[in-house]
């Protein structure tokens, strides 16, 4: 059923987070980080998503070329931009100087006008309701109709 929904979530996100952001890069490196057993690393490596905040907090776009924005991501690793090579493999962090590396955590954010220009029409995001609104009901049709144990 995962498999079904897949689509119409990565259709909602794109929607609702500005490429810019870095949003897709950070769930997939934080993903990798999981699926490796490396996720207490996680904000050591990764740091913090980037923000949209208001202009109390923020008065210019400052935004992420690296997922790697975490205190202890050294230069080598950020300069790998959005890559995520180093995360696909067990060990892929270890030939970075992870433990070693001390430094100050990279923030970003984005002001709300720019995410609000850069984001979904409320025409499209009413679409993308829609869309969400069928596929789960394709979906939920569809597993009814499944044998037991199917996936």
């Amino acid at each position: 059923m995962r498999d079904r929904w897949q689509p119409t979530y990565v259709s909602l996100c794109a929607k609702t987070s500005p490429a810019e952001l870095g949003w897709d890069v950070y769930e997939e490196a934080a993903g990798l980080m999981g699926q490796h057993k490396t996720s207490h690393m996680l904000l050591e490596v990764l740091g913090f998503k980037a923000i949209v905040c208001s202009p109390a907090l923020g008065l210019e776009d400052h935004l992420p070329t690296t997922p790697y924005c975490g205190p202890c991501a050294p230069a080598s690793l950020r300069v790998l931009g959005n890559d995520t090579t180093p995360l696909k493999s067990p060990g892929g962090l270890s030939h970075f100087d992870i433990r070693g590396t001390a430094g100050e955590a990279l923030s970003h954010c984005m002001t709300a006008a720019t995410y609000r220009r850069l984001c979904a029409t409320e025409e499209e995001q009413a679409a993308v309701e829609r869309a969400v609104e069928k596929a789960m009901t394709d979906v939920g049709a569809a597993a009814m109709l499944l044998p037991a144990g199917a996936p």
